[in-house]
């Protein structure tokens, strides 16, 4: 427990610090801010300084129509600009205009001296301990980064096969998923909850309450998909109706209901088992495991069903076929 309230009362003095720091130097906020400053270095460190709005959304951990709302401030200005492609004119780039770029280089300074201005503040020896801790961040978090990056690659290549079939099908599919993002929703918070509950248990050694809370917290999210499921069934036909009213893209948006609802519960097993592997420290197996399932076995499934039946029924089922497949091999790891 020592070392625990060491790190604790760590904690608080830096919080302590960091609050004191940013009271004393509220002159910062007059100079650029942290989101700006990540933009323009994203777009900067890109080649030939001009990234698309899609990668710089993906970099940026954000929505598409926020950089957007970010690029059109900037654009007024003068500071960017959208160039097309000189090999597909649908392509459009972000470009820092050449005058900008100086100004960039000054800023970025001084953003940089308010950080190592921050870092003399706090000491070597706080300094010591963040690193510390930012390394082990690292450690627990970059196996799950990597982990989604592989997997949202893997939905590219669904979704490519899914363009095959033409607009109808692209437009119905695209609506569904609308759909299924609140389906899910509850199911990666749950996980969420769980890696949070499973790490401050261990932390306290109490084993048979991480057993007996990773128990509930399954059940009640499973509880809770298989009641969203029913629903979706059910109303499924009828929101598709807001976003087109067209007979074939609403068809295709059932069929796809169809093949993907019923696998939401082995979902959630998968989604809240690796939460609590998550939560023990055990984060390279969750990863390791859902790409193999996920994203190697999903492309396997819809590359070869593709080729045999051509039908997008072949390649819905890739979704919840993977889904049973990742939950039975971390069922099997869980209770080993």
């Amino acid at each position: 427990m020592e070392v625990q309230d060491e790190v604790l009362d760590l904690l608080f003095d830096l919080t302590y610090k960091v609050t004191n720091f940013v009271r004393n130097n509220r002159h910062c906020k007059d100079g650029p801010r942290i989101k700006d400053v990540m933009l323009f270095k994203t777009i900067y460190k890109a080649e030939n300084h001009q990234i698309t709005m899609s990668e710089l959304a993906n970099i940026l951990g954000v929505s598409p129509a926020a950089v957007s709302q970010m690029i059109a401030g900037f654009e007024k200005k003068g500071l960017l600009q959208r160039v097309h492609s000189n090999t597909d004119r649908r392509t459009v780039y972000i470009q820092i205009v050449p005058e900008a770029i100086d100004m960039f280089q000054k800023r970025m300074d001084s953003h940089m001296a308010n950080v190592y201005s921050y870092l003399d503040y706090l000491g070597t020896s706080d300094c010591a301990h963040l690193r510390d801790i930012l390394k082990k961040t690292a450690k627990i978090g970059m196996p799950s980064a990597m982990q989604n990056a592989v997997v949202s690659f893997s939905n590219i290549i669904m979704q490519s096969n899914i363009n095959v079939f033409g607009a109808y099908a692209m437009a119905g599919t695209g609506s569904y998923t609308k759909i299924d993002g609140f389906a899910i929703l509850p199911v990666l918070n749950f996980a969420m909850a769980l890696t949070t509950f499973v790490g401050q248990n261990k932390g306290a050694q109490e084993y048979e309450r991480i057993k007996k809370g990773a128990r509930i917290g399954t059940l009640i999210s499973c509880g809770i998909i298989l009641t969203l499921t029913i629903i979706i069934v059910f109303t499924t036909p009828y929101l598709l109706r807001i976003f087109s009213s067209n007979s074939q893209v609403i068809e295709y948006g059932r069929t796809m209901m169809l093949c993907i609802a019923p696998g939401y519960l082995f979902l959630t097993l998968s989604q809240c088992i690796c939460g609590v592997l998550r939560g023990v420290g055990r984060t390279n197996i969750p990863m390791f495991v859902l790409i193999g399932c996920w994203c190697i076995f999903r492309v396997i499934w819809v590359t070869v069903t593709t080729n045999i039946f051509h039908n997008i029924v072949f390649v819905n089922l890739g979704w919840p076929v993977s889904w049973i497949f990742s939950s039975l091999v971390l069922g099997v790891y869980y209770y080993k």
